[in-house]
């Protein structure tokens, strides 16, 4: 574990120009210590992402109560769109 202390006041660069005078369960312990570290972050940012997640499920939810705007459509449920090219051509041919 001393060897990772030391290691912290290290650049990239003399990390990995130490790696290979390294020995091998040295260079070992480095490796198995990484993926520690890589794992716990990969589960840290699943967690993070699961809680935005969340979030932004619960913000929609006034998207989708009684009388909100994304609903109006369905207030309308039932009348023809496809002909609005005509009716849009109607308006203007009488003006």
């Amino acid at each position: 574990m001393e060897l990772m202390r030391s290691i912290v006041t290290m650049t990239i660069e003399q990390i990995l120009e130490t790696l290979p005078h390294l020995s091998f369960d040295d260079r070992n312990k480095v490796l198995d210590k990484l993926s520690e570290i890589i794992q716990s972050e990969s589960i840290k940012s699943k967690e993070l992402q699961k809680q935005q997640m969340r979030l932004a499920a619960l913000e929609a939810i006034e998207d989708y109560l009684p009388g909100s705007d994304l609903l109006a459509f369905d207030e309308i449920e039932g009348e023809d769109f496809y002909d609005y090219e005509n009716k849009g051509s109607e308006l203007t041919n009488h003006a």
